[in-house]
Formats: C-alpha cells, sequence, structure tokens
C-alpha cells in the first residue's frame, strides 16, 4: 500500500512539473517516456509495474493501436518506393513520370546537338506580316522517348536578333516544324544556330516538359539520376496517415500538424527494427523523378 502512494506521489508531482496532466496515474508514466524517450526518468518496467497495479487506461490502448496504424503505414510507403524504383528500372511494369529540365532536355541522347526546343516560332516576313508555327508538348515528348506530355514550362518570347545580348538565352535552337496545307503534313526539324545566324523571328523554348510512358518488365529505361525525395514526396501523399483523438495525440506528445510529419514513431518506445528503416542514396536535387503504377 505505501509502495502504491508513493508511485501515485510521484507521477502526480510529474504533472505538475511537465505542465501536463493525465487522469490515470499510467498515463503520465506514458506521456513522459515518449516525449522524453531517452531521458526519460523511466523504463519499459517501470510503466509495466504501473499497470499492473493501476491497470491500463484506454487513452494508452488507443495510443498504442495508433503507434502500431503508423508503422503500419511507414511500411507502405517505404514498399510503395521500392516499387517505383523497380519501375524506374524496368523490373516492373507500371507507369513512368519524368520531369525534364532545360539542361536534361539538352542532354538527352536523342537530343544529338544539345539544343534547347522550341515551343513556337513566329516568323517576321518582308512586309511585316508574321507566320506562326507551334510544335505540340506530345510530340516533343514522344521525341524523348516518353508516350505523351502531362505538363511543361515555356520561356518568354526571345527576339532571335538579341540573343547575342542575353546571357540565358539559348545559342541554339531545335526546331520540329509541321508542313503542308494548313500544317497538316509531317513535321521537319530545323536547327538554327545563333551565333553564325540570327533571323528576323522570336522564338520561344521549352524549360521544362513533364512526360509519361507506360513501362512493361524488362523494357531498357534510359539512365538518369531517381530523385528519392521525390518519389517519397509524392508516395506521402497517396496514403494516409491514420486519424486520432486530441488525448492520443496529447500522450504521446503530438500536435495535430506533428502527428502528419511523424510515420516512424517507434512501437517499441524509442527502439528501433534495424530491418525496417530505410536509407536513402544521395541524389542530385536537380532531377524530378516520380512513378504511379498501374
Amino acid at each position: 500500500m505505501k509502495a502504491t502512494i508513493g508511485l501515485l506521489t510521484i507521477l502526480m508531482s510529474m504533472g505538475l512539473a511537465y505542465g501536463e496532466t493525465f487522469s490515470h496515474p499510467c498515463e503520465q508514466v506514458y506521456y513522459d517516456l515518449h516525449t522524453k524517450q531517452d531521458d526519460s526518468k523511466f523504463d519499459l518496467k517501470y510503466l509495466m509495474n504501473c499497470q499492473d497495479t493501476f491497470g491500463e487506461s484506454d487513452v494508452i490502448k488507443k495510443a498504442e493501436a495508433h503507434k502500431r496504424a503508423l508503422d503500419d503505414r511507414l511500411e507502405k510507403v517505404e514498399k510503395r518506393i521500392q516499387e517505383r524504383i523497380e519501375v524506374a528500372k524496368g523490373e516492373r511494369q507500371g507507369k513512368l513520370v519524368r520531369t525534364f529540365s532545360l539542361e536534361d532536355i539538352k542532354n538527352h541522347p536523342k537530343n544529338v546537338l544539345r539544343d534547347a526546343i522550341a515551343k513556337k516560332v513566329i516568323v517576321i516576313n518582308t512586309d511585316d506580316s508574321q507566320k506562326e508555327h507551334e510544335i505540340s508538348d506530345n510530340y516533343v515528348c514522344k521525341f524523348l522517348g516518353y508516350d505523351k506530355a502531362t505538363n511543361s514550362m515555356v520561356s518568354s518570347e526571345v527576339f532571335a536578333r538579341s540573343t547575342k545580348k542575353m546571357e540565358t538565352a539559348p545559342k541554339t535552337l531545335l526546331e520540329f516544324r509541321k508542313t503542308g496545307l494548313f500544317n497538316l503534313g509531317k513535321v521537319e526539324p530545323t536547327r538554327y544556330d545563333f551565333e553564325a545566324k540570327r533571323p528576323y523571328m522570336y522564338f520561344s523554348y521549352f524549360t521544362s516538359l513533364t512526360c509519361e510512358k507506360q513501362v512493361v518488365d524488362g523494357d531498357v529505361i534510359e539512365d538518369f539520376e531517381i530523385d528519392i525525395e521525390a518519389v517519397r514526396a509524392q508516395v506521402e501523399t497517396e496514403i494516409k496517415y491514420p486519424e486520432a483523438d486530441e488525448d492520443v495525440l496529447r500522450i504521446l506528445g503530438l500536435s495535430r500538424s506533428a502527428a502528419e510529419e511523424i510515420d516512424d514513431f517507434s512501437a517499441t518506445y524509442g527502439e528501433q527494427d534495424d530491418d525496417k528503416n530505410w536509407e536513402a542514396p544521395d541524389v542530385s536535387g536537380d532531377d524530378f523523378f516520380l512513378v504511379t503504377p498501374q
């Protein structure tokens, strides 16, 4: 009886010290274990002793269930990330979506002379009349080896005779122009070298282009760095966080916003299972990559 009174006294004084009080004595121990973790005055054995004395509270039961749900979600996230990587390597069927930056477009193996690619060219004739030529995003994505375009960003219009004065303007440009009546003929490539000749025209070019294609197991995928963090960010939006009551978040020391950021809270009071840990390799932050499986 004295031991029980002593334990209760300690728990009540803890609540005053930490600014959080709980109706069930063991909830105070549980709260301290999860908010202090390695610096906690208590350990799992102390919590078990408390629960043997006072019983396990409903809040603790719900908190344990919430942690298991968080761990389940983390496992699903890591599994889906691995699936996306396998698609990117041609090891699994799925949909590959890649955003090409301007440098990616210029460095693509099919773009042999490393040109910027025109979105629109406006030719100014000697009588000051204008003729506009524009290529579809889909055509350029197919040129890069993909099925279709999903998004693009295009530069502002550049006067070709001013490129020499513009540091950021491309020095060369590759245009895919539709031929024939009403532009219904075949597409022919035209290349401009503005340092050799600056024609009387305006143009805009792709600064970013997002393309997608279906990948079949065994497909040869072009070599590019996989942006793991971009994959992770996409997967995080697809797999929802488990919901929790305010009392559960409070006893775990989490706010509502913090709960949406923490998905790897250990279900063993701070002890991680090494087999469940996943460490992303160092990759360039300039490349954007994500995949969506079928």
